[in-house]
């Protein structure tokens, strides 16, 4: 069972999360939290398989919540939820130790999909930020920003090809 903290501000998100996860019986709720400060102490007390949070958090933001919480409990996967989709706020969700990044218009069963992919060791980035800052090529794009996209593509291509190996070795 995957045991899963929901870090978000809106408490009408807690409802439908409870109503989407009633019929799935690998994921649990172990805990909702409103703010950032809480909810550093609250997943260091429960240390759940995966936290799910929003970005924009009332106290301490999300992506300092994941930094935090990477270096402090290694074993706990963190997916980021975004309003945004701006390249420096993708690059410091790379940075922190972020396993999953999606777009706040996703809707839950696809959530739900991220959540298992990352919890069997996947990283997730949703296909229309990738589609955005990878594969988009501007004719002002200077040297520093060429660099950036280098390095994000690398990343991307060695989780890919992580990714299909391990689907390579369960077909074993």
């Amino acid at each position: 069972m995957i045991r899963l903290v929901i870090v978000d501000r809106s408490s009408t998100k807690k409802k439908s999360w409870q109503m989407s996860l009633q019929n799935k019986p690998d994921l649990k709720i172990v805990g909702f939290v409103h703010d950032g400060r809480a909810a550093i102490h609250y997943i260091e007390k429960i240390k759940p398989d995966i936290v799910l949070m929003n970005i924009d958090l009332p106290v301490i933001d999300g992506i300092t919540i994941t930094r935090i919480i990477s270096q402090r409990c290694s074993n706990v996967q963190v997916i980021l939820i975004t309003t945004k989709d701006s390249q420096q706020e993708l690059n410091r969700v790379l940075k922190v130790g972020a396993r999953g990044y999606l777009l706040n218009n996703t809707e839950i069963p696809a959530i739900i999909d991220v959540i298992r992919l990352v919890h069997q060791g996947y990283f997730h980035l949703d296909s229309s930020l990738a589609q955005k800052y990878i594969f988009k090529k501007s004719k002002k794009e200077n040297k520093e920003q060429k660099k950036n996209n280098i390095k994000l593509l690398t990343y991307l291509m060695a989780n890919a090809f992580l990714l299909s190996y391990k689907l390579f070795a369960l077909n074993l």
